[in-house]
């Protein structure tokens, strides 16, 4: 339900988006690159699908593990709350798309 309320704002607005996926520390630097990645993919897939003029308007960012909020990475019940998605929007340069 919020991903299609933050969807169906920012088309009714000149936003472009920019969804960031993020991992905990744990595990490998290149699997945890593809893993944000993929994430953060998944979820402009379904703000387009919620949203379809938001799809030129949107970019997806894996940043691996390197934007930890509380993970150790031991891989343990805080690292859960690294593997995320966050999503910032833009104003600037919305009207020439991202």
């Amino acid at each position: 339900m919020w991903m299609r309320q933050i969807a169906v704002r920012s088309g009714q607005r000149t936003t472009c988006l920019e969804v960031r996926g993020h991992t905990s520390p744990s595990g490998s630097a290149e699997m945890n690159e593809r893993l944000s990645t993929a994430r953060a993919e998944a979820v402009r897939a379904r703000l387009a699908a919620a949203e379809p003029a938001m799809t030129n308007r949107m970019i997806a960012v894996g940043v691996g593990g390197r934007e930890p909020l509380v993970g150790t990475g031991r891989d343990g019940a805080t690292d859960a709350l690294d593997r995320r998605a966050s999503s910032s929007a833009s104003w600037r340069n919305a009207t020439r798309g991202v």
